[in-house]
């Protein structure tokens, strides 16, 4: 009788104390795990057991969460220091609501030494009314935790999306990387600094469009757009997976909340659907350099200083045409997280007014590139995506004035725009070279 140490022996073997015994007529250990086991030697016919050797300390463990715990000191002394002397949104917000509140118009008044006027729809007002509930104090603080961790959030379900395991090493790397981001990508900092809310609406559209269950999908799309109207653009996500039954939930969520604030609030959403939400100039100066959309460079050197509709429209529609076969081949080829963030940048681009602080999305460009799947796009498009995070870093469109900073302030739409086509132009090769694999394996041959 030969003795093994084995996790994979019979149970009904007989057993000895410190071993497990497998039975052969040979000499030879049996088959099975009691082969494979690194414990056991065989020396003329006896079996020697060796004791384990105890498991040696994972000194790694505890990484993830100093690397998290630095992250948020790091966070937090950014925000005391600097993040405290803005916030000029959030003030927009909460001097919108309390006008609202008092029985006023709010899009009557303006708002802010700045003078600015409250550009969301009449949903927002509802929404938003929470932040007027404390002190600004109090409230900034608040909302910024709440973008922190919608931008975390983002990050986990777009890392899910792309194969990465979950738990809490995945939260403790997401929620540094998004202290990392928030320090130094421009357009995140700008959106902590701006108190806007682009990291809860990001939240909403990729836990809607990657993480919400089929059978409520596009519901909170539809939220997301109701309270600001760019979201409507990943109906295009929807599409392209032919997903019509969430195409349609989202167009009934938008309309309901949008008909629900109508019914209450006639007056104020009259002005708004009447009138404001065509007028762009109230959301601030198109030129400025701050606003990185094709609208804006339209309204700059070379173009005349009125802008060219024409122009616009038609980069508008090419960017979008570009980005939904990005998003076809990416939702057909299970890039679902591809396919969002494509669709992302298109909205970016074609909205009449598109802040750096808009920017927000490019946060999810790196987790999505160093993930288990990061070869999920071609090698150009991936040097471009690591292009496009060095520009948000360096935000050139600060830089100077004159002639040069005209030609800066076009270089983040111009290589978005790039990125898009060079990525739609190798999808549809990767396509077309798939489907000729495909015709002649099935195409029999003439003998």
């Amino acid at each position: 009788m030969l003795g093994a140490r084995s996790l994979g022996a019979d149970p009904l073997a007989p057993r000895t104390p410190g071993l497990t015994v497998g039975m052969s007529g040979t000499g030879r250990v049996g088959r099975g795990r009691a082969n494979r086991s690194r414990y056991v030697d065989v020396v003329a016919g006896a079996v020697t057991a060796h004791p384990r050797s105890p498991p040696r300390p994972n000194r790694a463990a505890p990484l993830p969460y100093l690397v998290a715990g630095l992250a948020g000191a790091g966070i937090v002394a950014y925000l005391i220091i600097w993040g405290r002397r803005y916030g000029l949104d959030l003030k927009v917000y909460r001097g919108s609501v309390q006008a609202w509140h008092r029985g006023l118009n709010p899009y009557d008044g303006t708002y802010t030494a700045s003078r600015l006027d409250f550009t969301y729809p009449p949903f927002a007002l509802l929404v938003l009314s929470a932040l007027a509930w404390g002190s600004f104090a109090v409230t900034q603080w608040l909302l910024w935790a709440v973008s922190i961790a919608a931008a975390t959030a983002s990050v986990v379900i777009v890392l899910r999306d792309r194969g990465v395991a979950g738990g809490s090493r995945l939260w403790c790397a997401s929620f540094a990387w998004t202290g990392a981001a928030v320090l130094v990508l421009e357009p995140a900092r700008s959106g902590l600094d701006y108190g806007q809310i682009e990291f809860v609406l990001m939240f909403l559209v990729v836990a809607d469009l990657l993480a919400i269950p089929a059978p409520f999908r596009g519901v909170v799309v539809g939220v997301a757009s109701a309270i600001k109207l760019t979201p409507l653009v990943f109906l295009i996500v929807l599409l392209t997976r032919r997903d019509w039954a969430s195409t349609v939930r989202a167009l009934v969520s938008f309309v309901v909340w949008t008909a629900f604030t109508w019914l209450l609030w006639p007056a104020e959403s009259r002005v708004f659907w009447r009138n404001d939400v065509i007028q762009t100039s109230r959301v601030g100066n198109v030129t400025d350099p701050s606003n990185q959309s094709w609208n804006a460079v339209v309204h700059r050197p070379p173009f005349p200083a009125t802008g060219s509709t024409a122009v616009w429209l038609l980069l508008s529609g090419l960017t979008l045409v570009i980005a939904t076969v990005i998003a076809w081949r990416c939702t057909r080829t299970g890039r679902q997280a591809f396919a969002v963030i494509a669709i992302a940048f298109a909205g970016l681009l074609v909205s009449p007014i598109s802040w750096s602080h808009h920017w927000v999305w490019v946060l999810l460009v790196p987790p999505l590139l160093i993930g288990p799947r990061r070869l999920a796009v071609p090698g150009p498009v991936r040097l471009m995506f690591w292009g496009l995070v060095v520009l948000t870093v360096a935000g050139p469109y600060w830089w100077w004035s004159g002639t040069l900073r005209e030609a800066l302030d076009a270089i983040l739409p111009l290589w978005t725009f790039a990125l898009l086509s060079v990525w739609a132009a190798l999808e549809l090769i990767a396509w077309r070279t798939a489907d000729g694999r495909r015709t002649t394996v099935t195409t029999p041959s003439c003998g």
